[in-house]
């Protein structure tokens, strides 16, 4: 994993001083060039740069990449039990939101139950 780390860290640094991606991954200030990636962003402009470069840097051309994998980056095993049992916790939200809305109707019903005067049912 280290390994991988120090590889992009490389490849980025040579993107810096390559023609091709120098305009991209570097900004100049001053007659001299430094790294866009420490740069504080201080206007909008500086956000896109930072966008910009991000996106050179990964290529992902027809990639899919699932996010269990993602998430749970070596721990594979963690990630199929998640995408197995997901149901399980995407429907409590699902049931919280009928159960107020359940709440809602009966308590208008009761309210307008109340509204009614007795013998005008009659």
């Amino acid at each position: 994993m280290a390994r991988s780390r120090v590889d992009i860290r490389a490849r980025i640094y040579d993107m810096q001083h390559e023609a091709a991606t120098q305009s991209v991954m570097t900004y100049e200030e001053n007659g001299e060039r430094f790294p866009i990636g420490p740069r504080l962003p201080f206007e909008a402009k500086d956000w896109e740069d930072k966008r910009r470069a991000v996106d050179k840097v990964m290529i992902l051309d027809n990639v899919l990449i699932p996010w269990e994998d993602v998430l749970f980056y070596q721990h594979t095993r963690a990630g199929a039990f998640i995408r197995q049992t997901l149901h399980r916790y995407s429907a409590f939200p699902f049931v919280q939101r009928t159960l107020s809305y359940a709440d809602l109707i009966i308590g208008a019903a009761l309210w307008n139950a109340r509204q009614i005067p007795r013998n005008a049912a009659a």
